[in-house]
Formats: structure tokens, sequence, C-alpha cells
């Protein structure tokens, strides 16, 4: 799984590009985590806040190509909806399957 936080950073003592999360009203940074379906992390990377949800998963699954390659299919969340979708792996048949909340509180795949 995929997903994104974004943090408010102070600007005192804290190096690094801050940006606007206009979604969250956040000045700061996101962290982008990719944990396995028991919630250990694999991955992470931190970006300014501004950056788009999809933007930083990019950059995210691909990183984690080399040291997980037997990686066969990531959940993510609607952020990652839209023209920036996360990259396929040329082997596998199903790499990201994006989900969306129904009424009743289950989750099913819209994109994958």
């Amino acid at each position: 799984m995929v997903d994104t936080q974004a943090i408010r950073s102070g600007g005192v003592g804290v190096a690094g590009v801050r940006g606007y999360d206009a979604a969250k009203h956040v000045v700061g940074r996101k962290r982008h985590a990719l944990v396995d379906t028991d919630g250990r992390l694999l991955l992470a990377a931190v970006s300014p806040a501004s950056l788009h949800d999809s933007h930083g998963g990019i950059a995210l699954l691909g990183a984690s190509r080399r040291p997980w390659p037997f990686l066969a299919l990531c959940y993510a969340d609607r952020a990652y909806v839209g023209s920036a979708s996360p990259p396929r792996r040329p082997s596998r048949s199903s790499w990201s399957a994006v989900l969306r909340m129904h009424k009743a509180s289950r989750f099913s795949p819209v994109a994958g």
C-alpha cells in the first residue's frame, strides 16, 4: 500500500524545501510511505507539501523496483488517480489498484 501524509514543519532549525498543500491547508512537507499488508514500512520519502500525491507515489514506486522486484500489486487511494498514474511493471499484469470508499464503508477497485 502507498499513502501520503501532510505534516506541518516550522521554518526555524529545519533545513529543506517546504510547500503548501491546498487540500489540507498545511505549510510543510509530505511523507510518502510504502508498506506491506501487515503495515511494515518498506520504503519512505519526504517531499514538499506542494507536490501532488500521485507524483510522489510515482517516485516512491519507481524507487521500490530495485529492492523489491517481486512486488505484484500496490493499493492506493483516490489521490493517486489521474494523468500521472503509477507506472506498470513490464512483466506484471496488475501493478496498481486504486481504491475508493463506498457509502457502505467498503473499498472497491476503480482503476488497475
